[in-house]
């Protein structure tokens, strides 16, 4: 094995969770503590369907925050102020996105450099502001409540919570003293490391999960050629680096948008090539290097990186059917 074998999500444990909540929290009020991991924009939306780059200083909210992920949450467009417990570096970022992660909140590019982030993940307390980075008075909030989408005896005691008032209509300029951003329109490159890093430790939730042994996906192919052209169709699973080198002999983060090519495909001659994927139950695409190798994938199946399945679909899924080609 090249790399770690996919990590399949039970349905059961992480899908069906419920969001009907029983008890109230006035998140104008609240500050919450979470986890934090970074991510790359790749020109892609948002869960709250906005466009954003590397340089923005945006987050997305944990799961259990924002709410149905199918859909846009009241909490889009409102600002949070982020605090890194480690050093009492504060910054202003607006909300853009969600967390496919119960207590993880994810920062773009920008939003984690301006916290000093390195590359190990640290706690984070956040909460709701208006633009300016000023507390939002409870007194103006609206109560927003989630109707289940689907039933599970799994959870029991749920949460419901008030969103802060809505921020002004027009982009208010961020006053934050703590860090801003130098006027660019030039997304970071991959090229950026950490100060001080010279092995890599992310950080996966506490909870654990139930796994069953993985099987090999069934898959087709169309209009296959020599050259290793054409378009293909199979099943997308994830997993996660673990600090190792693929086969193609660099190591990787999980947030990387990287993926491992079935054996059968990948002899090793398709190294650093990139490959278009795209989500053929919603229609969501990603574009990803190869830099492994996936020996349990049939033929034309794909083993990505998690931070390539989120950007087509939800780890909660585990294996997601996808239609793909070089790029």
């Amino acid at each position: 094995m090249f790399a770690a074998l996919p990590i399949l999500a039970l349905a059961s444990v992480a899908v069906a969770r419920p969001l009907n909540f029983a008890r109230a929290v006035d998140v104008n009020s609240t500050v919450f503590t979470s986890q934090t991991a970074w991510y790359y924009q790749n020109g892609n939306a948002g869960a709250c369907g906005n466009y954003s780059s590397d340089a923005d200083l945006v987050v997305g909210l944990p799961s259990e925050v924002y709410g149905d992920l199918g859909a846009v949450s009241p909490f889009c467009g409102k600002y949070v102020n982020v605090t890194n417990t480690a050093n009492n570096i504060t910054i202003t970022a607006k909300v853009a996105d969600a967390s496919a992660t119960d207590g993880l909140l994810t920062l773009s590019v920008a939003s984690w450099k301006a916290l000093k982030g390195d590359d190990q993940a640290f706690t984070a307390k956040w909460l709701f502001v208006n633009a300016t980075g000023l507390a939002v008075p409870s007194t103006t909030s609206t109560t927003y409540h989630y109707e289940p989408t689907t039933t599970s005896s799994e959870y029991k005691e749920t949460t419901t919570y008030v969103a802060a008032a809505a921020s002004p209509t027009t982009e208010e300029k961020k006053t934050t003293t703590t860090w801003q951003p130098e006027p660019t329109t030039t997304k970071p490159t991959t090229t950026w490391t950490p100060e001080a890093a010279t092995t890599t430790t992310y950080w996966t939730p506490t909870t654990t999960k139930t796994t069953q042994a993985y099987v090999a996906p069934t898959t087709t192919q169309q209009q296959q050629s020599s050259g290793g052209g054409g378009q293909y169709s199979g099943q997308a699973t994830f997993y996660y680096q673990g600090g190792v080198a693929g086969s193609c002999g660099t190591v990787h983060g999980d947030y990387d948008y990287i993926v491992a090519m079935n054996t059968a495909q990948n002899p090793g001659s398709h190294c650093w090539q990139y490959v278009q994927i795209t989500n053929t139950q919603n229609g969501r695409s990603v574009r990803a290097q190869v830099v492994d190798t996936c020996p349990g994938c049939g033929y034309g199946s794909l083993d990505l990186s998690v931070g390539a399945f989120n950007a087509i679909g939800d780890a909660s899924q585990g294996v997601l059917p996808i239609s793909w080609s070089f790029a």
